[in-house]
C-alpha cells in the first residue's frame, strides 16, 4: 500500500480568518515535508496566496479514479 501521512486542520478553529487557517495549513504541510496535496472532498476556498505557494502541487483526487 502507499504511504500516505494525514493531518486534519480544524475549519472551525479559524471562523472568519481565512488568512489564519491557510497558514496553518502551509506550516502544517511545511512540517511535513509535502510533496503533493490531495484536495479531495475539500470544500473551502483558499486564498491566492495559498494556492501560489503551492501551485503544481496540488490535485482534486479525481484523477485517481479508473
Amino acid at each position: 500500500g502507499l504511504d500516505v501521512t494525514t493531518r486534519v486542520v480544524l475549519g472551525k478553529d479559524f471562523k472568519g480568518n481565512r488568512a489564519g487557517y491557510d497558514a496553518a495549513l502551509t506550516e502544517t504541510l511545511r512540517e511535513l515535508d509535502a510533496d503533493f496535496i490531495v484536495l479531495a472532498g475539500f470544500m473551502r476556498i483558499l486564498t491566492d496566496a495559498f494556492v501560489s505557494a503551492w501551485q503544481g502541487r496540488m490535485g482534486r483526487g479525481a484523477w485517481w479514479r479508473d
